[in-house]
């Protein structure tokens, strides 16, 4: 299903953790480290980035693979020859009538799809070589990356803070299972020179058998994968053994990786496995996998390594070498002979035309969205979750398919509509006819021979047309399409909310400094009359008076009634007044529109785009002990679950009772098995990984979120405040407009109450 890819970002939160890490001098004492390590990283990073660019490149404009990279300026100068605005996905439309469909059954919507998709092996076959190099640069960086993980004991794998609990419960554990006088024998008989701590250097020389040049070769330089800096006459150094669990435990806090350089290491290795998944599908259509041989004689190309060792062979002294000709002599091709055997070949079409047709109505402009970021088009994210279920339902008929071929024999005894000797004709007796057919058991010893064919019994190989490898390809690319998709959406979506809450921060700059010259009113307080109390007449009279603006000429201050004090400002201040009230209202909606669209986007965002755990692709990257800590953990965690739903017995059940007829009486859409006191399961891909509950870029959104909600707290409280200084002529909002409106409509109503009172 879809993963999460790295960015620009990932590279340079792991080259930047790097750079400190190996500059630390207590590391230098514990691990391998070298300064070359920076560099053989960044290196990996960008062939892999690069990598990816071209395959995005590949899906979103059809640009092949073998095309060197075209600056952004030379493609808004082309733009002009597309059928579509700048940065269109779909150049091919503007003269792909001549393109042949995938030649299986011609589709209703056939010349609509891009060349990827109608014609893979005529369009990917030139690229061939390409695509060969990818797969290797990728296999290599992504060796690179496990490497220095591996030299570094599985830092950027491991929870070190878990590990540290494991280690310190299994040594607790330890102890109490050993006598007391064995534990009482032990405190006496350590020597006191074994309770000094020991050096780093003993640390990281725990013994290990793993051999570092097998793992992480490192020539002279130090950087990985350099096989140079050593003759062949030279004896190699001693191995030295690679730093272990512990080694990390001695570390401090300060010294491990974030979250976040963690994650930006699995995102590299998950995209490598992505595109070599991809890569390794369209490498198999191309060799024609699963496909029915056709009979004939094949020349064999010279191997390199053979002709390598027949120069090498030189003659003894008793050998004579053969007399030379003058001219050169051409050697015989070698050849080779396939034999066909007996193929049942299936006619799936149909289904591979519906899926067909499905699956290129997701290239289609109608589908997509411009994005303004990357200059291209998108598939919109309201068709991800129905491409989601096409894939699962491609996914369902590979297995069925595989399991028909797999399961042949089993499928054809099992057929009751079969005679016995049409079951021996589809090769349901391989190994002989049973004796209730009256035939018996070859003898031992003798092959079983069929005489329909005059040749060794052999069941039937059933291959399907189109191919498997073709309906892996199918799915494969629909795959690559959702995640690049995917990632870019919401990567589009946080640079966007990013950029407007940097412009609303300079507006929000602007907007102080302009308030902070604002009129100042006048004061508030007034003189207690008579009979009035002091305490009473300020308590009341500054918390209920309001400010009513007049001109200096006008007579209306005698005539206000008590709660009102009269401002007598001049026409250039009023206007300024009301300009810097508008100032505010306009800063204020804004923060708010920018906080309400931030949280929906993340709310529905990690509804639509969830993608594979990256903790899969990087499960097998950890120490055995690491591995058997997380088991340790989350054995735990299950356990405290159990205890937890045991423990709360009939009020739990009631509770769950409760919340379900809560929800049935409120008309709610589908009842949740946490309301029935059942746990839920963790959402799952079409291959059974489980997926997150969140989307690619969440962790950044939320603190965005964050610094949104500060900014938002910071106005918020600004506004309180030009109301407490400006009462009755300054409201945040309608809703503090009409919230003191009722609560003067209400003193009013509770004056004329005791008014009339009997």
């Amino acid at each position: 299903m879809a993963v999460v890819y790295p960015c620009e970002d990932d590279q340079r939160a792991l080259a930047t953790f790097t750079e400190f890490f190996v500059q630390q001098p207590t590391v230098n004492s514990l691990f391998r480290v070298n300064v070359h390590d920076v560099d053989t990283l960044t290196n990996a990073c960008q062939s892999i980035l690069g990598h990816l660019e071209r395959v995005t490149r590949l899906f979103l404009t059809s640009t092949p693979l073998n095309v060197e990279d075209v600056p952004q300026a030379q493609v808004v100068q082309d733009a002009g020859t597309l059928a579509y605005e700048t940065g269109s996905v779909y150049p091919h439309l503007t003269g792909n009538n001549t393109l042949v469909p995938y030649g299986i059954v011609l589709s209703e919507s056939a010349g609509m799809a891009p060349p990827l998709l109608q014609n893979p092996k005529g369009y990917l076959r030139p690229q061939l070589d390409a695509l060969n190099v990818m797969v290797a640069e990728l296999d290599s960086s992504k060796a690179m990356l496990q490497s220095i993980n591996v030299a570094y004991a599985y830092l950027w794998t491991t929870d070190v803070e878990a590990l540290r609990q494991y280690v310190a419960q299994d040594e607790k554990r330890q102890r109490m299972q050993k006598p007391m006088w064995e534990r009482t024998n032990m405190k006496t008989v350590i020597p006191t020179e074994a309770l000094a701590p020991a050096p780093p250097h003993q640390l990281a020389a725990e013994p290990v058998s793993v051999d570092v040049a097998s793992v992480a070769p490192r020539g002279a330089g130090g950087a990985l994968g350099d096989g140079g800096g050593q003759s062949e006459g030279e004896t190699s150094a001693p191995s030295i053994a690679l730093p272990t669990y512990r080694t990390l435990l001695a570390l401090d806090p300060t010294q491990l990786p974030s979250a976040q350089v963690q994650r930006s290491f699995a995102k590299f290795i998950q995209a490598c496995d992505s595109l070599m998944e991809w890569a390794g599908s369209v490498l198999g259509l191309l060799s024609g996998k699963d496909d029915v041989p056709k009979a004939g004689t094949y020349e064999i190309p010279p191997s390199n390594n053979s002709s390598q060792r027949r120069d090498n062979q030189t003659p003894t002294s008793g050998e004579k070498r053969p007399a030379e000709t003058n001219g050169t002599t051409t050697r015989r091709p070698a050849t080779k002979t396939v034999r066909i055997h007996r193929y049942e070949i299936r006619d799936v079409s149909h289904i591979y035309d519906m899926y067909y047709q499905q699956a290129e109505c997701f290239f289609l402009p109608q589908y997509a969205l411009f994005d303004a970021r990357i200059h291209q088009r998108l598939l919109q994210p309201a068709y991800f979750y129905a491409l989601r279920i096409l894939m699962e339902d491609m996914t369902t008929e590979m297995e069925r398919l595989q399991h028909i071929a797999a399961s042949r024999t089993s499928l054809v005894r099992a057929d009751t509509r079969l005679s016995p000797y049409d079951a021996f004709q589809h090769g349901a007796y391989a190994g002989g006819l049973p004796e209730a057919y009256g035939v018996g058991v070859p003898a031992s010893g003798s092959s079983p021979h069929t005489w329909a064919t005059g040749d060794n019994e052999e069941p039937p190989k059933i291959v399907f047309r189109p191919t498997v490898p073709q309906f892996g390809f199918l799915r494969n690319t629909l795959r690559l399409l959702l995640s690049i998709c995917l990632n870019e959406d919401d990567r589009t979506s946080f640079k966007r909310y990013e950029e407007m809450y940097e412009t609303l921060v300079t507006n929000a700059r602007d907007a102080v400094a302009e308030l902070h010259h604002m009129p100042k009113p006048p004061s508030l307080s007034q003189k207690p009359g008579a009979g009035e109390r002091p305490g009473r007449a300020t308590a009341a009279g500054s918390s209920r008076r309001e400010l009513v603006l007049v001109a200096r000429e006008s007579t209306m201050r005698e005539a206000l009634p008590p709660n009102k004090v009269a401002w007598a400002i001049t026409a250039e201040d009023r206007g300024r007044l009301r300009g810097c009230f508008e100032t505010y209202s306009d800063l204020r909606g804004s923060v708010r529109s920018l906080k309400l669209a931030l949280d929906k986007d993340i709310k529905r965002k990690d509804e639509t785009h969830r993608t594979r755990v990256l903790e899969v692709c990087v499960a097998e990257e950890k120490d055995p002990v690491t591995i058997m800590a997380i088991e340790r953990q989350r054995e735990r965690q299950e356990a405290v679950l159990r205890e937890r739903r045991e423990s709360s017995g009939f009020l739990g059940a009631a509770r769950a009772s409760l919340r379900s007829l809560a929800g049935t009486a409120t008309c709610k859409a589908e009842v949740q098995m946490e309301d029935l006191g059942i746990p839920s399961t963790p959402q799952r891909d079409d291959e059974g990984v489980d997926m997150t509950t969140t989307s690619p870029y969440h962790a950044e959104k939320v603190l965005l979120q964050a610094s949104v909600n500060r900014l938002w707290n910071a106005v918020e409280a600004h506004g309180i405040h030009m109301e407490r200084e400006y009462p009755g002529l300054f409201y945040r909002g309608e809703k503090q407009r009409w919230a003191q409106r009722l609560d003067s409509l209400v003193g009013k109503a509770n004056a004329m109450s005791v008014v009339f009172s009997p």
